[in-house]
């Protein structure tokens, strides 16, 4: 099947590892072109490697911090310097601290709403204008299937990215007329870092071996399953591709029926 994205340019934050790593492999794998940044250079680098071993599309990184105004507008003004503009846009991170409300800090939610929530706005105010140079675009948010089914231990993840479900809905009607199509996908128990690290935390929390923790989670899934990085790189490769113009304002959870068990 063929999805159009030869010769497309996406900007993914987060791409050097987890869910931002499989998106880039999947886009780059159907000929996109990627400009994927993240704090850690030597991690960008191996990203980098893997990424362009089998695909048809180039990829570049950029050290950069979604907290620093600044690098945010010197990655965009590279990507396009390098790349010739933007057309998909992926928003992407690490998720916040993890604890109940009562053990997270203030600082905890200041620096959450500061890069799941500022990042993902400044990123979009600078990239919208150079996807109507191109005549249009797709954002793609990816937040978490906690906006639609609590989970415990990620009130900061859950309570912040209903911002950005909202922010995303006003924008596809807002950039409708520009044929810039904004969508947000909601992972739920994807195999990544964090979900060791959300296994570990349960583990502490209950008094539990890991194994038992892991047991737990999973019983969480009706598929009983924890889910792949490839199964939200593949959705986003549709969603961004011709075979999804005319999908926009949709919210999509990825999570094996998690948040309708």
């Amino acid at each position: 099947m063929e999805f159009g994205l030869e010769g497309k340019v996406a900007l993914i934050a987060g791409g050097s590892q987890g869910l931002g790593f499989a998106t880039a492999y999947a886009l780059t794998r159907e000929g996109a072109d990627v400009s994927i940044f993240s704090r850690n250079q030597e991690t960008l680098d191996n990203a980098a490697k893997m990424i362009s071993r089998n695909n048809r599309g180039k990829v570049h990184c950029i050290v950069a911090n979604l907290r620093n105004p600044n690098e945010l507008e010197k990655v965009v003004e590279k990507t396009v310097e390098i790349f010739g503009g933007i057309d998909i846009l992926i928003n992407n991170s690490g998720g916040p601290a993890l604890g109940s409300f009562m053990k997270v800090t203030e600082q905890d939610w200041l620096d959450s709403l500061e890069i799941e929530v500022m990042g993902v706005i400044r990123l979009c105010r600078l990239v919208i204008p150079h996807m109507k140079k191109r005549g249009g675009g797709r954002i793609i948010n990816i937040t978490t299937v906690g906006v639609k089914k609590p989970q415990p231990g990620l009130v900061i993840s859950d309570a912040t990215r209903h911002f950005i479900n909202g922010l995303a809905l006003n924008l596809a009607v807002e950039l409708a007329p520009d044929n810039i199509l904004v969508n947000t996908v909601c992972p739920g128990p994807i195999m990544t870092n964090r979900l060791e690290e959300a296994i570990e935390t349960t583990s502490q929390h209950q008094g539990i071996s890991l194994k038992d923790a892991e047991e737990h989670w999973l019983n969480l899934i009706p598929l009983h399953r924890f889910g792949d990085p490839k199964d939200m790189g593949d959705l986003i490769t549709f969603l961004v591709s011709d075979r999804g113009s005319f999908i926009t304002g949709d919210i999509i959870q990825v999570d094996g029926g998690k948040a309708v068990a």
